[in-house]
């Protein structure tokens, strides 16, 4: 607010400022200092030449200093010496010429040095008083540039906080929106499945085995429609259906996770190691999740060998940086960042099952907890995700955002 008066008061005082510098000076002054010049002069010519009526020519020269314009002092400092030149020859003759001729002559070496002291006092004071002008319109010439400048900020920040505002919203009706879609599409896949299911087990006998095989694709497909739709669900809840975070030991995390895949595991005899992980300040169960996303994806795309997978975690200034690699088959570096892209798959669903959206779940939750998520891979040598989370993450809560 400050800035702003200054702003708006400044053309108002900037224009009074060059309406009295402008100003032309006043014929009175130059008048008066002329009077006084030739009455002066009148007395030095009245007087007789040994008298010193002459340094009273250094009044008017003196006082020509109080104008507003540099024309009369100059005039002034080249008539005043001369005048008393031409007193010295108008003056009655005294006795002892050569006193009054020395006086004449330090008369006017004194009022001419005053003279032209007083014509570079004015000269440079009205040099500084143009370059302060010149100065106070620069100040406002910025002030204003300054002022415009604050203003289209100031909009520009407006504009960007209606826009945050209106992308939130849309994000918190979008993840609403995935929610109820998701728990509304669950229902009638049930009865699909529920009514081939019906039909299968009726009808076997009268269906033939081309029918068979047609109940057997329309059953995948619900399959696949279910879990794509409790993938999107569980996508959708990660930062709405969170939970506040806490101060956990991630390797109970590591050791539920493998838990869970404990099938997967010895179906696979997969060997999973890991030494002692930290500490860390986390949802529990999302970090569990990925774990458990990371571990199954390194299962699931194996190479010919059984499974080696190895956990790690290592300090990095405000950051706890894990890691997980295993031997599987690989990808390309140029597939590094768009595996983590929601159904974004890089097998056909013949080779492998899934919908796509596991590793993007992925970097939701660590986007969550404050950190970032990468792999490094080359095809057909394995894989390592490494993930950071912050020693001070975020203080975020299960509903901050819905």
């Amino acid at each position: 607010m400050c800035f702003d008066a200054f702003v708006s008061v400044t053309p108002i005082i900037l224009p009074m400022r060059d309406q009295h510098h402008n100003s032309k000076p006043s014929n009175w002054g130059r008048v008066g200092l002329g009077l006084l010049t030739l009455v002066i002069f009148v007395l030095d010519v009245a007087t007789a030449r040994g008298h010193n009526v002459a340094i009273l020519y250094a009044a008017p020269v003196l006082l020509s200093l109080w104008t507003t314009d540099l024309r009369t002092t100059k005039i002034l400092a080249i008539v005043c010496p001369l005048l008393i030149i031409l007193g010295y020859f108008f003056s009655t003759p005294r006795e002892q010429p050569w006193l009054a001729i020395s006086n004449r002559i330090s008369i006017f070496i004194m009022v001419g040095a005053a003279g032209v002291i007083a014509w570079q006092r004015k000269s440079s004071r009205l040099k500084l008083q143009r370059a302060n002008d010149e100065l106070e319109d620069r100040v406002q010439e910025r002030t204003t540039e300054l002022f415009e400048a604050n203003a289209k900020l100031r909009k520009e920040v407006d504009q960007r906080e209606l826009t945050e505002d209106e992308l939130q919203r849309s994000n918190r009706e979008l993840r609403q929106f995935a929610y109820v879609a998701s728990h509304d599409l669950n229902e009638p896949l049930r009865t699909i499945k529920g009514y081939l299911q019906l039909i299968e087990s009726r009808y076997k006998d009268v269906l033939n085995t081309k029918g068979q095989q047609d109940i057997e694709v329309v059953k995948a497909g619900a399959t696949r429609m279910q879990q794509l739709i409790e993938d999107l669900l569980e996508a959708a809840k990660i930062r709405t259906q969170g939970k506040p975070f806490a101060q956990v030991n991630s390797t109970v995390a590591a050791q539920q996770a493998i838990a869970n895949l404990e099938a997967t595991v010895r179906e696979n005899e997969a060997e999973i190691t890991f030494d002692a992980l930290p500490s860390v300040t986390v949802d529990v169960r999302q970090l569990t999740q990925l774990f458990e996303n990371l571990i199954g994806n390194a299962i699931k795309y194996r190479s010919e060998s059984p499974p080696a997978i190895r956990l790690t975690a290592h300090e990095d200034s405000d950051d706890w940086v894990f890691s997980v690699r295993d031997n599987g088959l690989g990808i390309e570096p140029k597939h590094a960042k768009r595996i983590f892209e929601m159904f974004t798959r890089l097998h056909g669903r013949t080779e492998y099952s899934g919908t796509g959206i596991g590793l993007a779940i992925c970097q939701r939750i660590v986007e969550r907890h404050g950190g970032t998520i990468w792999v490094e891979s080359e095809l057909g040598k394995g894989c390592t995700f490494y993930f950071t989370i912050p020693k001070h993450p975020p203080e975020l809560h299960a509903n901050s955002e819905s």
